[in-house]
């Protein structure tokens, strides 16, 4: 640190324990190299970034708020599971984090966003949300107070059975919204590069009139995985394929599923992000699934990471449950009623929703690859629910800011 470097002090702070605080700080790590400072800040939760340490000196404002560590601090972040319930005509929503001091120890916590509506993918902290009873879609940071409401897709898509996604473009480095209701119509892109005119494009779909593998009857697309923005996979009901798209080029192409020796079905795998990657779950039988990993996405080289069987998981008994621990098998439940909806803990943890299980008194399981210990989490789900991979940033999309209201 600079010993000419002034303190940046926002209204209401600097007086009494906060500015005792903020010497402390200083005075620790006053010595450090930069690039010392850089590594340990990536590490820091961006809410303490961005609500206190900018605030210390000018360099470590500049340094905090600069694009480049913004971003690498948001791409660093643990993985968290947000959890969307339907209610009425709004969502409740819940963060799945973990608790430090537990071996496979997770747990829920309130997540307040205004307005509440249905929160698709995004990335970099940024969320794209559909606000209830509206058409329009908006971009958010609650951390930073980030808003911004885009205008009408040309679809005028209702958005209650369509895939959207908040993608990033590495190379103009700039987030781009995606968004499909019919590949016949084509995809729509809106470009969020702070320039004045921003209007939605549309690109032709994946498929030609009759290369479809789905029947245009019964199917609907959904939210695709997406891979730190960058890459987006959908899932188009096919036994052989799934439609990816590299956001910087807006180029879409086939990626193979993996060569399994098992028969792949169009309804007995589920698709998530793990740890950066994209993960194929793949149910064999009631008693055996398979987890695969596309190490590289250029090259489709999918990679078998685990295999979870029914002889081998440790089930024990529910933590609510007082009586003494012990594992037991009878109420190990069918694997094939296990549907994959995200991973925790870089990857260590899958987490599986109980397929058709609205009205009971459990919403989900958590499987802990290392341990191979699989554990009831209890959570009462009554209506329908939607998961979303989480990580917090400190990303706003300068220079069209506005507060939240």
């Amino acid at each position: 640190m600079m010993e000419n470097d002034r303190e940046l002090v926002p209204r209401g702070r600097g007086k009494g324990k906060d500015k005792k605080t903020g010497e402390r700080v200083k005075n620790v790590f006053a010595l450090l190299p930069e690039h010392i400072l850089y590594d340990i800040f990536l590490k820091l939760p961006p809410r303490d970034l961005h609500k206190k340490f900018r605030f210390i000196c000018e360099s470590w404002n500049r340094m905090i708020c600069s694009d480049k560590f913004i971003l690498q601090n948001a791409i660093n972040r643990k993985p968290e599971l947000l959890i969307q319930v339907a209610c009425s005509r709004t969502f409740k929503s819940k963060l799945l984090i973990e608790e430090e001091d537990e071996e496979i120890g997770f747990k829920l916590r309130d997540f307040d966003m205004k307005p509440v509506g249905r929160v698709r993918p995004g990335c970099h902290g940024l969320y794209l949300v559909n606000p209830p009873r509206q058409e329009v879609m908006r971009v958010l940071n609650p951390l930073t107070n980030f808003a911004r409401a885009l205008p009408l897709c040309p679809s005028r898509c209702p958005h209650k059975a369509c895939g959207s996604a908040l993608g990033y473009d590495r190379i103009a480095n700039r987030h781009k919204v995606v968004h499909v209701y019919n590949a016949d119509y084509g995809f729509e892109i809106f470009d969020l590069g702070g320039l004045q005119g921003e209007e939605w494009r549309r690109i032709p779909g994946p498929f030609e009139k009759y290369d479809r593998p789905y029947n245009v009857d019964d199917f609907s697309w959904s939210d695709p995985v997406s891979i730190h923005g960058e890459v987006l996979h959908w899932y188009v009901d096919s036994c052989e394929f799934l439609i990816s798209m590299d956001v910087s080029d807006e180029r879409f192409s086939r990626t193979p599923l993996p060569d399994c020796d098992k028969v792949v079905y169009e309804r007995n795998y589920a698709l998530v992000e793990m740890d950066g990657r994209l993960c194929f779950v793949h149910t064999i039988s009631y008693k055996e699934v398979d987890v695969w990993v596309l190490e590289d996405f250029h090259g489709r080289v999918w990679v078998k990471k685990h295999s979870i069987t029914s002889e081998t998981v440790k089930y024990p008994r529910p933590l609510w449950d007082y009586a003494p621990e012990r594992e037991f098998e009878n109420d190990l439940p069918d694997l094939r009623r296990l549907v994959a909806v995200g991973c925790l803990r870089t990857g260590e943890v899958v987490v599986f929703k109980l397929h058709l299980s609205q009205g009971t008194g459990f919403g989900f399981y958590l499987y802990d690859m290392k341990r191979r210990v699989l554990r009831k989490f209890k959570m009462k789900i009554k209506a329908k629910q939607y998961f979303i991979p989480h990580r917090s940033g400190m990303v706003s999309l300068k220079p069209e800011e506005q507060s939240l209201a």
